[in-house]
C-alpha cells in the first residue's frame, strides 16, 4: 500500500530548552497531528498491519537554495545529500504511523530510505507485509 504525505518532509523535533523552544515543539506537534490525520484518511479504517513489514520511505526534499534554477531542472529526483538526516526523517514517519498503520514500529523488519531532490516535495511511504514461504 502506498501512502503519500504532501509538503516538505518533516523531521521529528527533539525536545529542546531555551528561547522559543516551546514554539518549535508546538509547531512540530501540529505537523505530527496533521500528518497522522492524513495517514488515517488514506488508510481508510483498514485494520492495522500485524505481521513483519517491509517499509520503503522516499523523501522528496526541496533543492538547496544555493542551487541555480538551471541546475535544479537537471537535478530532479537526484539524491539529496544535505540535512536533515534520514534517521530524523524516518523517526517522524514511525511516530505518526504508530497506532494508525501498526500498533508499534517493532514489526518493521525491513526499511529502505531514500532522500531525493524535487520541486514536488512529499513523503511516500510504501508498506508491504512480508510472507515467509
Amino acid at each position: 500500500m502506498l501512502y503519500i504525505l504532501q509538503g516538505n518532509p518533516r523531521e521529528l523535533c527533539k525536545a529542546r530548552s531555551g528561547h522559543n523552544s516551546g514554539y518549535f515543539w508546538e509547531e512540530s506537534r501540529r505537523a505530527r497531528q496533521n500528518a497522522r490525520n492524513e495517514l488515517e484518511r488514506q488508510h481508510d479504517d483498514a485494520p492495522l498491519y500485524s505481521g513483519p513489514l517491509r517499509m520503503i520511505v522516499t523523501f522528496y526534499l526541496p533543492f538547496p537554495c544555493s542551487m541555480s534554477h538551471q541546475r535544479k531542472l537537471i537535478s530532479e529526483n537526484m539524491f539529496h545529500i544535505l540535512s536533515p538526516t534520514p534517521d530524523d526523517l524516518t523517526r517522524f514517519v514511525f511516530d505518526i504511523a504508530r497506532g494508525v498503520l501498526y500498533r508499534h514500529e517493532s514489526i518493521v523488519a525491513e526499511c529502505h530510505i531514500r532522500k531525493l531532490c524535487s520541486f514536488d516535495t512529499r513523503t511516500e511511504i510504501e508498506i508491504e507485509e512480508i510472507h515467509h514461504e
